[in-house]
This record gives C-alpha cells, structure tokens and sequence, in this order.
C-alpha cells in the first residue's frame, strides 16, 4: 500500500525518484507525493521543510 504525504519542498523533482509526485493546479510550495516510505524517511529527503500526512482522498490532515 502507498502512503500518501503533502510534502514541502523547493525541490518537488527530487522526489519523482522515491514514488509518484502530483503537483496542484495553484501554484503552492508543496505537492501531493504518493510513496512506500513511511514519515520519517520522506523527512529525511533532500530539499524536505515539512511533510504531512494525506487521508489518502488528497484532504490535508493537520
């Protein structure tokens, strides 16, 4: 199973690499990633400021 995270970053393309990456219809600063890593590892990315965690509908859950 995917886990689904908005992830905040300046470097969306980085994550193209570790699972699928949607990027919203506004310019925002994070985009919608879908991955088999868990939290702590999307934190641990390169370029990563802040990654929360979706419920899996594409809604933010804070």
């Amino acid at each position: 199973m995917l886990n689904e995270y908005f992830v905040y970053t300046k470097q969306p393309e980085l994550l193209k690499e570790y699972g699928e990456v949607y990027y919203p219809k506004i310019k925002v600063s994070f985009v919608h990633l879908k991955t088999k890593l868990h939290k702590e590892e999307v934190w641990r990315l390169k370029g990563v400021y802040e990654v929360r965690v979706s419920d899996n509908f594409g809604t933010l859950l804070v």
